[in-house]
């Protein structure tokens, strides 16, 4: 640095803010501490045929350093062989994870089905177990070309079904197996078109080891579920993988150890052709079939529960059932309730969440209702049933949800929601006493209290004349007045019009916010249609809206698409996104101006 130069002042000041913060980091961030230890057992895959080698994964996690090797239970019976380990640190919110992970490959010594685990960790005075895994090892099938199990040579193509019987519509897993033990590479599948046959990919393909006639090939597994969408015997040609294979020539010789990674080798375009298979897809049987039944197979829980017991008038409770199993899962059906006196049900859209695993597709349906009561009492919201095929069991099933009570108590306002009116405000309280009569004064003039006093005045009376006009002039004022106001004041019917008429303008002015909730927009709606119509709701369903505009006159087209866009609306307001704005907002609006003109 020249001598007698300085920094701008910008500059310092602003290394002199930063360094204390950067170094306030680096001493709080080594003691904002770990994240929970733990420690987690997986399988590449949950079902392996004998022979062939599985990559079992051992995660540990937040545990720093390990004091030794972890002690895994369950693998007397497999050759196991460890693999690479690594290890990895995440931070996250100022959080540091480090976790470890140790690969190993396991091969069974018999078929059969194990369960391998709880691994044992330990970390310093710490020790912590992990979860358990199994595996099912099966026999080697035979193939339908009766090659049996030997090997093909260098490379060869195998293909089987995880069952050769099921029902219709039932799922099976269909698998393509690449043995090699030569390098290749572009690799393309080619599985033949079948119509009576439904495929869908299973995740990515697996790699691993197996020991066929005792030469170690590598595998490469293709995995898809397949569902036959017709009865009877349905055959599946060969499926073939085109690829370049690098296979050893005449007279070249293998480097090092006679590997054949390693060998000199000429590339040739190569095609291999699995074994044919066929499926067997046998009706559902008649017997015990239910009325009711889906069409739903496969095997399935079903889960429910209500938000609250007890609630307002006019609040809301929301019951949610969840459908979860594995078979032919996109028939879950969407589930209904029947109607219940004094109550308004509104229903949400069904969500539905389909995965693949190794063990097929495995769905998900959630279904919500949210109940709003009219007035307090006690309901009874019945129980939900789900008619299924089990295909394991090779019988019909029937889920069924438990039955809800919910308690309502009376509205805040001491009224009923249906009876509640917008604008309106009632002050009637029940249980108060009536007051007594208190005597706050009395008459400057004598009160008389027997008939002598009639005689002493009647010599006081007025001529007839005069008598007969007081007699007669109070009911004749009173009529006067009374004509005058009925002539002078607009009646209830030019009221009723009056506000009629300004019921359109009202809801416009009202609905001018962009960012309008939908609860409140669904609130002005129902004012709209008091105004319009001369009605008095405290809620207002589609169902009501639709009575009343075809009471009205409106066309049917106009009338079913208000029906529609209040239904989407409501179901928004009681699902629990009412705070959200509403997108069919303007159409609404559009909408209300051409009932307003259709109207009578």
């Amino acid at each position: 640095m020249e001598a007698g130069k300085a920094y701008p002042r910008g500059r310092r000041g602003k290394g002199v803010r930063i360094a204390p913060l950067v170094l306030l980091l680096l001493a709080v961030f080594p003691l904002y501490g770990w994240g929970a230890a733990s420690a987690r057992l997986e399988l590449d895959r949950p079902e392996a045929v004998f022979g062939e080698g599985v990559t079992l994964r051992l995660r540990v996690g937040g545990a720093g350093s390990l004091d030794s090797s972890p002690r895994i239970q369950g693998l007397r019976d497999f050759i196991v062989s460890e693999g690479v380990t690594s290890s990895r640190i995440e931070i996250i919110n100022f959080r540091k994870n480090t976790y470890i992970e140790h690969r190993y490959s396991i091969q069974a010594k018999a078929p059969g089905v194990y369960t391998i685990g709880p691994a044992e960790v330990r970390a310093g005075s710490s020790v912590f177990r992990s979860n358990s895994v199994t595996l099912t090892v099966r026999e080697v099938a035979e193939s339908r070309d009766d090659k049996g199990t030997a090997a093909e040579g260098p490379v060869f193509l195998r293909a089987e079904l995880s069952k050769d019987t099921v029902y219709a519509e039932e799922p099976a897993i269909y698998t393509v197996k690449l043995y090699r033990l030569i390098k290749v590479s572009n690799l393309s599948l080619d599985i033949p078109d079948n119509p009576a046959l439904s495929f869908k990919k299973l995740g990515e393909p697996l790699e691993y080891t197996a020991d066929i006639d005792g030469q170690p090939y590598q595998v490469l597994e293709v995995r898809h579920e397949i569902m036959p969408l017709s009865q009877g015997r349905i055959k599946l040609p060969p499926a073939t993988m085109d690829m370049v294979a690098y296979e050893q020539g005449r007279g070249q010789r293998s480097f090092p150890f006679n590997d054949p990674f390693f060998s000199f080798s000429t590339p040739r375009q190569k095609s291999v052709a699995s074994n044919p298979l066929e499926l067997n897809v046998k009706p559902l049987p008649e017997e015990g079939r239910p009325a009711d039944f889906s069409a739903l197979l496969g095997t399935y829980t079903m889960e429910s529960g209500l938000d609250k017991d007890a609630i307002s008038a006019g609040d809301t409770a929301s019951l949610t059932v969840t459908v979860e199993g594995r078979g032919n899962v996109g028939r879950i059906p969407n589930l209904s309730i029947p109607d219940i006196q004094g109550v308004k049900i509104y229903v949400d859209k069904p969500s539905v969440r389909i995965e693949p695993d190794a063990r097929g597709y495995k769905g998900v349906k959630t279904m919500k209702w949210a109940f709003v009561p009219q007035k307090e009492g006690a309901y009874e919201i019945p129980p939900l049933t789900l008619t299924y095929f089990d295909t394991g069991a090779g019988a019909y099933r029937r889920l069924r949800t438990p039955a809800y009570t919910l308690n309502v108590r009376p509205g805040s306002s001491g009224q009923t929601a249906q009876q509640a009116t917008p604008g309106l405000r009632q002050n009637v309280r029940a249980g108060k006493d009536k007051k007594e009569v208190e005597e706050v004064g009395r008459d400057i003039l004598p009160v008389h209290s027997g008939p002598e006093a009639l005689h002493a005045g009647a010599g006081s009376m007025p001529r007839p004349l005069l008598f007969w006009l007081l007699i007669a002039a109070p009911p004749l004022v009173y009529l006067g007045a009374y004509g005058a106001g009925r002539w002078m004041s607009p009646s209830r019917e030019y009221e009723g019009q009056a506000r009629a008429k300004g019921a359109l303008r009202h809801f416009v002015k009202q609905c001018s916010s962009e960012r309008m909730a939908a609860e409140n927009l669904l609130s002005e709606v129902r004012e709209y249609f008091n105004r319009r119509f001369g009605s008095s709701l405290g809620t207002l369903t589609p169902e009501e809206a639709g009575t009343i505009l075809e009471r009205q006159g409106v066309s049917t087209e106009a009338k079913e698409r208000c029906v529609s866009l209040l239904d989407e609306l409501t179901q928004r307001v009681f699902t629990g996104r009412g705070s959200c704005p509403f997108e069919g907002k303007s159409e609404l609006l559009s909408l209300m101006r051409q009932i307003d003109r259709m109207a009578g």
